[in-house]
Protein backbone atom coordinates (compact mmCIF):
# COMPACT_ATOMS: atom_id res chain seq x y z
CA UNK A 1 0.00 0.00 0.00
CA UNK A 2 2.89 2.36 0.64
CA UNK A 3 3.75 2.18 -3.06
CA UNK A 4 0.33 3.68 -3.86
CA UNK A 5 1.08 6.91 -1.97
CA UNK A 6 2.39 8.49 -5.17
CA UNK A 7 -0.71 7.80 -7.22
CA UNK A 8 -3.66 9.93 -8.26
CA UNK A 9 -5.12 12.12 -5.46
CA UNK A 10 -8.27 10.03 -4.99
CA UNK A 11 -6.21 6.83 -4.71
CA UNK A 12 -3.82 8.48 -2.24
CA UNK A 13 -6.76 9.66 -0.16
CA UNK A 14 -8.21 6.14 0.08
CA UNK A 15 -4.82 4.59 0.82
CA UNK A 16 -4.26 7.15 3.59
CA UNK A 17 -7.62 6.24 5.14
CA UNK A 18 -6.80 2.53 5.11
CA UNK A 19 -3.27 3.03 6.43
CA UNK A 20 -4.47 5.34 9.19
CA UNK A 21 -7.02 2.70 10.20
CA UNK A 22 -4.28 0.05 10.23
CA UNK A 23 -2.01 2.31 12.29
CA UNK A 24 -4.74 3.06 14.81
CA UNK A 25 -5.26 -0.68 15.37
CA UNK A 26 -1.63 -1.75 15.19
CA UNK A 27 0.22 -2.78 18.33
CA UNK A 28 2.82 -0.30 19.50
CA UNK A 29 5.24 -3.20 20.00
CA UNK A 30 5.69 -3.52 16.22
CA UNK A 31 7.42 -0.15 15.96
CA UNK A 32 10.77 -1.64 14.89
CA UNK A 33 9.10 -3.70 12.16
CA UNK A 34 6.90 -0.80 11.03
CA UNK A 35 9.95 1.46 10.84
CA UNK A 36 11.80 -1.16 8.79
CA UNK A 37 8.87 -1.41 6.35
CA UNK A 38 8.57 2.37 6.06
CA UNK A 39 12.30 2.83 5.62
CA UNK A 40 12.04 1.00 2.29
CA UNK A 41 10.00 3.98 1.05
CA UNK A 42 12.41 6.52 2.50
CA UNK A 43 15.27 5.68 0.13
CA UNK A 44 17.03 8.24 -2.06
CA UNK A 45 15.40 6.95 -5.26
CA UNK A 46 11.86 7.12 -3.85
CA UNK A 47 9.70 9.98 -5.12
CA UNK A 48 9.38 12.87 -2.70
CA UNK A 49 5.57 12.66 -2.52
CA UNK A 50 5.79 9.07 -1.29
CA UNK A 51 8.40 10.08 1.29
CA UNK A 52 6.16 12.93 2.43
CA UNK A 53 3.17 10.62 2.87
CA UNK A 54 5.25 7.98 4.70
CA UNK A 55 6.60 10.63 7.06
CA UNK A 56 3.03 11.72 7.81
CA UNK A 57 2.08 8.12 8.61
CA UNK A 58 5.13 7.73 10.83
CA UNK A 59 4.20 10.93 12.62
CA UNK A 60 0.73 9.57 13.35
CA UNK A 61 2.16 6.30 14.65
CA UNK A 62 4.90 8.00 16.67
CA UNK A 63 2.32 10.16 18.41
CA UNK A 64 0.41 7.04 19.39
CA UNK A 65 3.55 5.23 20.57
CA UNK A 66 4.72 8.33 22.45
CA UNK A 67 1.42 8.47 24.35
CA UNK A 68 1.38 4.76 25.19
CA UNK A 69 5.00 3.59 25.60
CA UNK A 70 7.87 6.03 25.39
CA UNK A 71 10.43 3.33 26.20
CA UNK A 72 9.97 1.54 22.87
CA UNK A 73 10.24 4.87 21.09
CA UNK A 74 13.49 5.59 22.94
CA UNK A 75 14.85 2.15 22.06
CA UNK A 76 14.25 2.82 18.36
CA UNK A 77 15.58 6.38 18.41
CA UNK A 78 18.93 5.69 16.67
CA UNK A 79 17.21 3.94 13.78
CA UNK A 80 14.56 6.66 13.61
CA UNK A 81 17.15 9.41 13.37
CA UNK A 82 19.14 7.55 10.70
CA UNK A 83 16.07 6.97 8.52
CA UNK A 84 14.17 10.20 8.95
CA UNK A 85 16.73 12.98 9.18
CA UNK A 86 18.10 12.73 5.61
CA UNK A 87 14.59 12.73 4.21
CA UNK A 88 13.50 15.79 6.10
CA UNK A 89 16.36 17.75 4.62
CA UNK A 90 15.60 16.40 1.16
CA UNK A 91 11.89 17.20 1.43
CA UNK A 92 12.57 20.75 2.57
CA UNK A 93 13.71 21.67 -0.91
CA UNK A 94 10.78 19.96 -2.63
CA UNK A 95 8.27 21.76 -0.44
CA UNK A 96 10.15 25.06 -0.75
CA UNK A 97 10.09 24.76 -4.56
CA UNK A 98 6.40 25.61 -4.53
CA UNK A 99 4.47 22.45 -3.88
CA UNK A 100 1.05 23.54 -2.63
CA UNK A 101 0.24 22.25 0.82
CA UNK A 102 -3.24 21.86 2.16
CA UNK A 103 -3.99 22.78 5.78
CA UNK A 104 -3.28 19.27 7.12
CA UNK A 105 0.07 19.11 5.32
CA UNK A 106 1.01 22.51 6.73
CA UNK A 107 0.46 21.11 10.23
CA UNK A 108 2.80 18.19 9.43
CA UNK A 109 5.35 20.57 7.96
CA UNK A 110 5.37 22.48 11.24
CA UNK A 111 5.61 19.23 13.27
CA UNK A 112 8.55 18.02 11.18
CA UNK A 113 10.13 21.50 11.01
CA UNK A 114 9.86 21.56 7.22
Amino acid sequence: MLKRLDDKPNVVSEVEKVLNCVISNMSIKVLPLFLQICSCELQVETKWKTKWEVLKLLSTYFTRVFNLDRDILSACLPELVNNITPNIHELKQEVADGEDLDEEEEVYAVEWNL
